[in-house]
């Protein structure tokens, strides 16, 4: 049952019922903890916290995350453990409190070594990568990128390889090399097709915008601001349908929760009655 509610809770996420989606989750954790099944309250966990992450609640999704991580030191499963504290630096990152994200990401980075975890890897090296070209250490940053563009080469991992690429374009852009960042943005679109991933099509779109309006050619630049902006409002349609999915929820259980007072209630005063 609990296996099954969660698949279900993915399937409803899959299609924009966030309300939906949470509800089945949440019934299969608890089913998960009632027959202490450590592996389905990790899934389910992590699951919600993705969810709240996806409609931009970073609160609840840290809380769900960390429940996780918890959970997974308890159990000693070093790879979920590698995958959340990779969540939560994102949020750190979000956040502005760079320090802690660095702290994250390396303690992810350190343990997906040790395990082999090498699709974990990729991305977290590619995020912190990204931390530091916000700070203004290019060098720092393209070491990051480069290392995870050969490891998510090597794990056919198409959307870290978006990642990468992308990444390391934005970085030759800012640095004026204008054909390395032309090369490595339209491969990073490629990949972002291929991952079928809006945001990183999105990304790739606006990387390769700004080197062909640099370099002079207003044709390609119109056709990938189009492309861009088309994939930002698909992403604005997506967050704008989470809110209202998350909304839903929340006067779902809210509507739950007086109906439940109301019920003690009347039992209260039938036996102050008796």
């Amino acid at each position: 049952m609990a296996g099954t509610l969660n698949n279900l809770g993915n399937i409803y996420d899959n299609r924009g019922d966030k309300a939906q989606a949470i509800d089945r989750l949440t019934q299969s954790l608890k089913i998960a903890e009632a027959v202490k099944d450590s592996a389905l309250m990790a899934r389910a966990l992590g699951n919600i916290g993705v969810i709240y992450f996806e409609v931009d609640d970073y609160g609840h999704a840290m809380e769900y995350y960390q429940r996780r991580l918890a959970l997974a030191v308890k159990v000693k499963d070093d790879q979920i453990v590698a995958e959340v504290l990779n969540n939560i630096a994102i949020i750190d990152g979000i956040r502005g409190d760079t320090a802690a994200a660095i702290d994250q990401y390396e303690r992810s980075i350190a343990i997906s070594e040790r395990i082999d975890y090498g699709q974990q890897l990729a991305g977290s090296l590619s995020n912190l990568g990204s931390i530091y070209f916000a700070r203004g250490d290019q060098i720092r940053a393209m070491g990051y990128f480069q290392r995870g563009l050969e490891l998510a080469q090597g794990v056919d991992d198409k959307a870290s390889l978006s990642q990468c690429l992308q990444s390391i374009g934005t970085l030759y852009r800012a640095q004026g090399h204008m054909a390395e960042a032309l090369d490595y943005g339209k491969r990073a679109l490629e990949m972002g097709r291929e991952a079928e991933t809006v945001s990183l099509i999105r990304d790739a779109a606006y990387l390769l915008y700004q080197v062909y309006k640099a370099t002079g050619k207003p044709a390609e630049a119109l056709g990938m601001h189009e492309l861009s902006t088309a994939m930002k409002d698909s992403t604005l349609s997506e967050k704008n349908q989470g809110e209202v999915m998350r909304q839903k929820f929340q006067y779902d259980y809210d509507k739950k929760e007086a109906l439940v007072t109301a019920e003690q209630e009347k039992k209260d005063a039938v036996a102050k009655e008796v």
